[in-house]
């Protein structure tokens, strides 16, 4: 996976318009990877984070896995787990492209004010729906 990863950011060409979410690699064995989720056309799987450009090229992506060995725990910490990989695939993209004005793209699980707050801070654009409070 980590070669793959290489290869994905070696041939990445920037585009401004970024989308982050989960995905389901449908897998129906046995494997402590492997979760449920109700309501999902690919219930059963593994969930996988994926960085992509709006015509579905793979930047990056992170197995869930439950406890991710490699997570920093201040961005757990400040965003929560599931936008936590987001801000690592920001950090592993090369530096001279990580100086462009993304625009990031992605849905209530991940929408948070710290978040916004952070991509605005390091001169990204952020676009996420948000839940109702109740």
């Amino acid at each position: 996976m980590t070669l793959m990863k290489r290869n994905f950011q070696e041939h990445f060409r920037p585009i401004k318009q970024l989308d982050y979410d989960e995905s389901m690699v449908p897998y129906y064995g046995r494997h402590r990877c492997k979760q449920f989720i109700r309501g999902k056309p690919i219930r059963f799987g593994y969930k996988v984070w994926c960085l992509n450009t709006f015509s579905g090229y793979l930047v990056n992506f992170e197995v869930y896995q439950g406890k991710n060995p490699n997570a920093k725990l201040q961005y757990e910490e400040s965003f929560g787990k599931c936008a936590s990989p987001l801000m690592q695939m920001i950090d592993d993209i090369a530096l001279n492209t990580q100086q462009l004005p993304f625009n990031f793209y992605f849905d209530n699980l991940f929408t948070g004010i710290d978040l916004l707050k952070e991509l605005k801070k390091r001169g990204y654009g952020a676009t996420g729906t948000m839940r109702e409070n109740s």
